[in-house]
């Protein structure tokens, strides 16, 4: 990654999913690739374009915080938090906040970590209802 953007890559650029370099460094579970994004000045919590043709976004989490939590990327959701992404945003088809979104999926790691930073366990539900409904609709503990 350094070569490109060494040589003029937009850091902040969004492919046709709206989506930055640090989504595909969050989707892939990097915790090197979302540390280095982040040390280039990145933006951890990416502005949501505005298209009046769009209703929401095209994918099922929006926003790397989010689709790190669905993913129990725990060392990625750290590098994350730590520079300052925001724990309420919901994006994506879910509309779902990172805790809903590590409680539908059963990841206990990423929902301690999530409330150690001070997420609202009772943030007005998103598609799979609260964090409680999402966890128990799934039989998780």
């Amino acid at each position: 990654m350094n070569i490109l953007l060494d040589n003029g890559a937009v850091l902040n650029a969004r492919d046709q999913e709206n989506e930055t370099a640090l989504h595909g460094a969050v989707f892939g579970g990097s915790f090197e690739a979302v540390k280095f994004l982040i040390e280039r000045g990145i933006e951890v919590n990416p502005p949501a374009p505005v298209d009046l043709n769009r209703v929401c976004d095209d994918d099922e989490y929006g926003l790397p915080l989010n689709a790190a939590a669905a993913g129990g990327h725990i060392a990625v959701m750290t590098a994350l938090l730590e520079n300052g992404a925001d724990m309420s945003r919901r994006g994506g088809t879910y509309r779902a906040t990172p805790l809903q979104l590590a409680a539908e999926r059963g990841h206990l790691g990423a929902m301690k970590l999530l409330l150690r930073y001070g997420a609202d366990v009772n943030a007005p539900p998103g598609r799979f209802g609260s964090a409680l409904h999402a966890a128990a609709s799934n039989s998780y503990d």
